[in-house]
């Protein structure tokens, strides 16, 4: 099989994938809202309950939490409320992963929340009376930015993750990038404490904005993740692993494509494909590759 891969080995944007580090991992699959990530980032389920009968399918198992049925929310209460060395009171660089089942039943209600408003903290939430996935950076250039894909409100599980590396914010819908967008600033530090389900505004214990959902597989990362790291989540991969996998961007291998037909296919699961401009493909490979049915020989480009 031929190669033509992009990898993210050496650059500096991967020298940051590799210091990444997962502050919090909760399962829920011990009827408990404890941190699997060892930090001790406990939460306590407040209402709502543990759900085995109903998880996503790409988990092969375990429970879920049920938060739909009226005000009920988790909270992480093992950070002191106004804590000064809170991890995740954010700078430029983070990650949010999650499974969630269900839309909030509220414009603006968060899937996972640090406060979010009043120049303070952070959301993934719904955008406003919309069916597509908010990201939410106080302090930021863009505090606001709204997906582009329904598909998250449709009733069934999806995963969703939302990143910043302190220029480019970025929203996925299983797997997929959804929405980019360049940005500047620092997410703008909180008192408030990280709520799954609703927000904790207006000093300690203000609880509001529920928004009944179903969640599952939460993790919180200090960096930004890669696009192929957040694919490899959705598929189902154990947060705690995934920092250990380095996966190619795009990769070309000419061996399956029709040679009648100018789109090179990205076999990443990406989807870059290119676009074949003149040239041909040939039997003539690498015969360290072992094989194949084509080679391209020529110019493409990929959008």
């Amino acid at each position: 099989m031929k190669r033509l891969m992009l990898m993210m080995l050496c650059t500096g944007l991967c020298a940051t994938l590799l210091n990444a580090e997962l502050i919090g991992y909760w399962t829920f699959d011990s009827d408990t809202c404890e941190d699997s990530s060892g930090n001790g980032y406990d939460g306590t389920m407040n209402g709502g309950g543990y759900d085995g009968a109903d998880v996503p399918t790409a988990l092969s198992g375990g429970k879920s939490i049920n938060l739909s049925a009226g005000d009920h929310y988790v909270i992480i209460d093992s950070i002191a409320y106004g804590a000064v060395d809170d991890p995740f009171n954010f700078d430029k660089s983070m990650t949010v992963s999650f499974w969630a089942k269900g839309w909030p039943n509220g414009q603006w209600e968060p899937f996972i929340s640090k406060r979010g408003e009043n120049n303070k903290g952070w959301h993934a939430r719904r955008y406003s009376t919309s069916s597509q996935v908010g990201l939410t950076l106080r302090g930021t250039s863009t505090q606001d930015l709204q997906g582009q894909t329904t598909n998250a409100s449709d009733g069934f599980w999806h995963h969703i993750a939302v990143s910043y590396n302190g220029y480019r914010q970025r929203i996925y819908v299983d797997g997929v990038l959804d929405r980019v967008n360049r940005a500047t600033g620092s997410v703008s530090n909180t008192v408030e404490r990280v709520v799954f389900g609703a927000r904790e505004y207006n000093g300690e214990n203000g609880i509001g904005y529920h928004s009944r959902v179903r969640l599952d597989d939460v993790a919180i990362y200090d960096d930004v993740l890669s696009e192929s790291q957040i694919n490899i989540l959705s598929d189902g991969c154990d947060p705690t692993a995934v920092l250990e996998v380095v996966q190619p961007i795009a990769y070309w291998t000419f061996d399956n494509d029709n040679p009648t037909t100018n789109i090179v296919k990205d076999t990443s699961g990406l989807g870059r494909d290119g676009t074949m401009f003149g040239g041909a493909y040939t039997n003539d490979v690498p015969a360290a590759l072992a094989g194949g049915n084509n080679e391209f020989v020529g110019l493409f480009r990929v959008p």
